[in-house]
Parts: C-alpha cells; structure tokens; sequence
C-alpha cells in the first residue's frame, strides 16, 4: 500500500487564464456539428484506425421533447484534422445513426473501431411505468452503416437479456475493452447489490461460459469491498481494472491486473493489486493510460470532508509492474484544487504532449457546483504542475464552451500544438481546438 501527500496548487487563483481556439480549424476553433440545429453533445471522440489524420466523433442531438422526457438521436461522424466533416461516411450519408433502443434518450460512451465497421457502447434511458430505466447496450455496425447482423440481435446487445440472473449497469469510466479475436471484456455493476463485475463475451455477443464463472468475474481485492470505475488492456498485456477498494478502516484508489483468463497477475503490485491511499482522502482511479514505456498514466478525483465534501483532482504514474514510478512526483500521486473556491475539480482524461520531453496534458473540469467549468492542464516529467503552458499558470479554462466528461475518449492529441476535445457550445455538440 502507498501512503500519499496531499499536494494542492495554491496560486492558481480564482480566475483560471483562457485558452487559445486554434482558428486554423473548423470555424474559429470550433466545430459546430451541423445537423439539423439541434441540442446535444459531442460525448466522445478517438483517432480513426483506418484513416489516418481522420478522428470519429460520438454525439447525441434532441430529438423531440416530450414532457417527460426528450428523446435523442445518437450518431457517429468522420472528421478531418481541419475540421471538415466527411460527407462520404458511412456510405455517403455523412453520419451514421446508433440508437441502442426505438425509444427513449441514447447516448455513445464509447467507441472502437475495427478494420471493417464499429463497436458502440452507452446507453438508453426511457420512462417505464412512471419511472426513468437506463439500459446498456453494445452494437456492431459495419462501415457502410449497416447492422452486422452476426452480433446480438441484427447487431444489438441489451446486456441485460444475456441470461444473467440479475440486471447491471455500465461502469462509469471505460466500460468495454475489444480482443483481437472480436470478443468482449465488459465492466459492470451489479444493480441490486453494487457488486463490481467483469462479463466476458465471445465475437458474437454471447456469454463466453469458459470464462470464470459462466462468464463473468466478481471484482475483490482480498477481503475488502471493490468499486469498479473502468478497464482497459488487451490481448498480450492483460486487463487493466481501477476504481476504489475500501473497508471499515481504509479507502484506496486501486489498479488490479488480470490475464485473459481472469486470473490476478501476480507480478502487479501487490498480489495484482496496486492500493493508494492518502490520509483523510478517498481517492477514485477514474482513468488509466498504458505509455510508451508500459509505465501507467493514472488521473481522477479524491473527495475528503471540508466543510462539506470537496473534490481534487489526482494524477500519477505506476510502472509496469504496479509499484509507484518515483520519477514523477517523488512516486505519490499529486492532488490538485483549481482554485480556492472550487470542490468539483478532477481529470477525465492525460496523454503524454507530443514532442516535449515528457509533459503531460490533462483534460478536466473544475468549480463549484453551480460553476463546474472546463479546465486543461499541463505537467512536466517530474509531476510538478508546469506553470509555463499559460503564462505563469498550469491550467486554463474556457467560457464559452463545456467538455464531455468522457473517460477514456475525451479528447485526441493530434500535432505537438493542438488538442480536439469533446464537447458542446451554447447546447450544440461541438468539437473544439485548443492551441496547447
């Protein structure tokens, strides 16, 4: 277990300098999706595999509002590195609708694309019987968009019609991870107990019975209770699971290391589990980035008592074998409060700043809870916050604009100068272009 400090920037201040819209795409940095004028979100966005300098953007637009509730169109996209949206995609459409239901509010979390089509995951919310339901779903479409019709049902999985004796939710951070051979590693939460679990699938959408437990594996860390916020990994170096482990005494952000098989790698951390714990704090691994280097990129949130709860942004680096990586902030996490004021401050999301010598960029947001605003961040190698991306200031904000508070897709990096981050602008989904 690794004892933390906390570490909170002082000289912030209570007014965050703004960042610079890279003019050079879209229209004056941002990029209004265009369709039909509607509200909505740019919920995510990552680097198309097929199509290099070309990034795919997940978005949910109103559809028609009822009282209750509205209803939404969830749609991908192609966009270039100018900020042109491809017109040809998905067989000359330009979009391609993914509603996971006919009814309700659905929402892409996340996406991966394959070398023939797309793998979709999230959400639909509808009103049954009085009450608002959230059902997760998974969905395979081929590129022209078109269902692929050897995956669920006409290329649709309600994770809950599996055949499980229980219904669950998605995970909040990364839920789904993709194996080479087309099957499914999926983070969930058991709703009636909270119980963290992973559920394995095969290419075609059904419970893999050979693995673990007719499918599915229970998440614990020895004898403690185990919050599950993500996943990630793949097939040669192992699935990467992170949340928060906590008893009657202790509460720890947590990494935990499993092969394919759903066996604990016992050469992680500590029994293939990496605890961190810091006092007075109880901090949630929300994201995890596997480097170059194999080194672990971690970010999330730590929330402790102070005059009610207040949250701070954490970030920190494991190396490959789970142990601290005491090049970067003497081997703790470093815990940040944006400014005096604020109590909602975290990162979604870091990747490493192209072309500069180890700096790490952060996307977050930040405030209080009328306020919670967007907010990039800049790192050096050693985990110091580096008080030179902004004239004197490690972090910077927008007022004109909010980001999706994707973990695992929201944002790309695709010159050393520039980031494009998912988001919206005046209620419209939006991509925006940030000079970094």
């Amino acid at each position: 277990m690794t004892s933390l400090e906390r570490r909170v920037i002082k000289d912030v201040g209570p007014d965050l300098p703004l960042m610079a819209y890279d003019e050079n795409f879209a229209e004056n940095g941002r990029l209004i999706l265009p369709f039909d004028n509607r509200s909505g979100w740019a919920s995510c966005i990552i680097p198309s595999q097929t199509h290099p300098s070309a990034y795919i953007v997940g978005l949910y637009e109103t559809l028609k509002v009822i009282s209750p509730p509205p209803s939404y169109l969830a749609r991908l996209i192609k966009i270039n590195q100018s900020g042109e949206v491809d017109p040809e995609f998905a067989n000359g459409e330009g979009f391609m609708n993914v509603n996971f239901a006919a009814h309700g509010i659905s929402i892409i979390r996340g996406i991966h694309e394959t070398s023939d089509g797309f793998f979709i995951w999230g959400d639909n919310t509808s009103l049954s019987g009085g009450s608002f339901v959230t059902r997760p779903y998974l969905c395979k479409k081929r590129a022209n968009g078109s269902p692929d019709p050897n995956f669920g049902e006409n290329g649709t999985l309600d994770i809950n019609k599996l055949g499980l004796d229980y219904t669950v939710q998605l995970v909040s951070g990364q839920s789904c991870t993709l194996l080479a051979d087309g099957g499914v590693f999926i983070g969930a939460i058991r709703v009636d107990t909270d119980i963290s679990l992973i559920i394995k699938l095969d290419a075609t959408g059904k419970l893999d019975r050979n693995f673990q437990n007719n499918g599915t594996l229970v998440i614990k860390n020895d004898s403690k209770s185990t919050y599950l916020h993500g996943l990630t990994g793949t097939d040669q170096e192992g699935l990467l699971v992170f949340g928060a482990t906590f008893s009657d005494s202790t509460f720890a952000g947590v990494v935990m290391k499993y092969d394919r098989a759903g066996n604990k790698s016992s050469l992680f951390g500590k029994g293939g589990s990496s605890e961190l714990t810091v006092k007075g704090y109880n901090p949630i691994i929300a994201g995890v980035q596997t480097l170059a280097d194999k080194r672990l990129l971690l970010t999330g949130f730590a929330d402790t008592e102070r005059n009610g709860v207040v949250v701070e942004s954490l970030i920190g680096v494991l190396d490959a074998d789970g142990k601290p990586d005491k090049s970067f902030n003497g081997g703790q996490i470093a815990f940040h409060q944006f400014d005096a004021d604020s109590d909602l401050d975290r990162w979604h999301m870091a990747t490493p700043q192209l072309a500069s010598q180890g700096k790490i960029l952060a996307v977050g947001a930040g405030g209080t809870s009328g306020s919670n605003g967007p907010v990039v961040g800049r790192f050096n190698n050693d985990g110091s916050a580096d008080k030179t991306f902004l004239d004197g200031y490690a972090f910077g904000t927008l007022n004109d604009a909010s980001f999706s508070p994707n973990q695992n897709a929201a944002f790309v990096h695709p010159t050393s100068g520039q980031i494009l981050v998912a988001g919206s602008v005046n209620n419209r989904p939006a991509i925006l272009a940030l000079k970094v």
